[in-house]
């Protein structure tokens, strides 16, 4: 009887045994399952992350190309419009000695001729007279010859200059369709690279003490690291481009930025008007760039990285800076309006924001001689550094290769 029931209990010992088994079978199935179904949700989003990333330095790059263009028209517009002053003036001139010389002769056609034989010394005036005459009406031929010469260069340049204001009005209305696109791209970019508000807001209020207490670029980049370094998910690899999420998304090469020397983006297409190491009127030397461009331009990254501070510094402004590992740093400040947020990955060419405002239908209905000057209003600036441990090195070696003026 002894022995009937304990086999009694080890048969329900054993049986509760199995349903445990199958319950941790089951789980694991279930496991097994949702891991497959997030496997395919990573996937999904992989790819449109993807095709997004791709769709935003595309249209970033076209957008750089329009500017690009319209940025020449500018330049060129201004030119024409000095030009067709200075004939104007030349005609007004023209205009004025041909006058003269009229006058000159419908004085002398109101002499009375009787009037003229009295005396010996009118016979001589009117001799004289006739000298002049002989004289002048060739002189008063040349100069209507060349005043029709004039206006007819003046009315071929009227019509060169019409002709690229127009071509100027399409470009800029292909450029707020390329804007709009964009907007449209980041807003998506932002939707997919969610961030927890919780986190971010605890990275947003160490840089906030950061930027008050550090007293200067370099000092306040050493303390960026130092946030970086204490992060838990904290990879020097990733940060040297060789474990980035983007690229693993992308299925980009891994490059690390030190073998990247001529390969890096530039970050706006404009004009350069500061180079790196010129001395100062203060006694120092520059530690960046500056270019000349206009105010809604389109600003990329120059090469892949991450976002470690956005906000204002001291004299600086308003500036970016992203740490694209290794010890190398980009500062970038200028932008008005910024389309990525600190702990963002970036890659090298992805729009990070616009420089000023963006351009409206408004600004196409313009004056021709206003044109010049309002090209001028619709120009900024956009300053850029490069830094290495902190210690700022010339960007323009690293930048692919480039004509430093506008290109169209």
């Amino acid at each position: 009887m002894l022995i009937n029931l304990a086999e009694l209990n080890a048969a329900e010992e054993l049986e509760k045994a199995r349903e445990k088994l199958q319950n941790v079978r089951n789980l694991l199935e279930d496991d097994n399952k949702k891991n497959k179904t997030l496997g395919k949700k990573v996937a999904h989003q992989s790819k449109k992350l993807r095709e997004l990333k791709k769709k935003l330095r595309n249209v970033g790059g076209k957008a750089q190309k329009y500017e690009a263009k319209i940025s020449l028209l500018d330049s060129e517009i201004e030119k024409l419009i000095l030009a067709r002053k200075e004939k104007y003036r030349n005609l007004k001139t023209g205009k004025d000695n041909l006058k003269t010389s009229i006058g000159a002769i419908q004085r002398m056609s109101l002499r009375p001729v009787t009037a003229v034989m009295i005396r010996a010394e009118d016979i001589k005036d009117m001799m004289h007279g006739g000298f002049l005459l002989r004289t002048i009406i060739p002189r008063i031929q040349l100069e209507i010859d060349r005043l029709e010469k004039q206006l007819y260069n003046i009315n071929s340049l009227q019509a060169i200059l019409t002709g690229k204001i127009a071509k100027q009005r399409l470009l800029r209305e292909a450029l707020v369709i390329e804007q709009k696109k964009l907007s449209s791209l980041v807003a998506a970019n932002k939707n997919i690279l969610v961030r927890t508000n919780r986190k971010r807001s605890e990275i947003e209020k160490r840089i906030a003490k950061l930027t008050i207490s550090a007293k200067s670029l370099n000092e306040l980049i050493v303390r960026l690291n130092e946030i970086e370094e204490l992060s838990p998910n904290y990879s020097p690899r990733r940060l040297n481009q060789l474990d980035n999420p983007e690229n693993t998304f992308l299925g980009l090469k891994k490059t690390k930025i030190s073998l990247a020397q001529g390969r890096l983006t530039r970050p706006v297409e404009g004009l350069l008007i500061q180079e790196f190491g010129v001395e100062t009127s203060a006694g120092g030397k520059t530690r960046g760039l500056i270019w000349e461009i206009r105010r809604e331009a389109v600003i990329v990254s120059p090469w892949g990285g991450k976002i470690v501070y956005s906000g204002y510094f001291r004299s600086f402004g308003q500036i970016l800076i992203i740490n694209h590992g290794e010890g190398y740093h980009s500062l970038i400040s200028g932008l008005k309006t910024s389309f990525v947020e600190i702990d963002q990955w970036v890659l090298r060419g992805e729009p990070l924001g616009l420089a000023g405002i963006i351009i409206s239908k408004d600004s196409f209905a313009i004056n021709q001689d206003s044109e010049s000057q309002l090209n001028k209003q619709q120009r900024t600036t956009l300053y850029v550094e490069f830094r290495k441990h902190g210690q700022p090195i010339n960007p323009l070696p690293w930048m692919a290769a480039r004509n430093n003026r506008i290109n169209g």
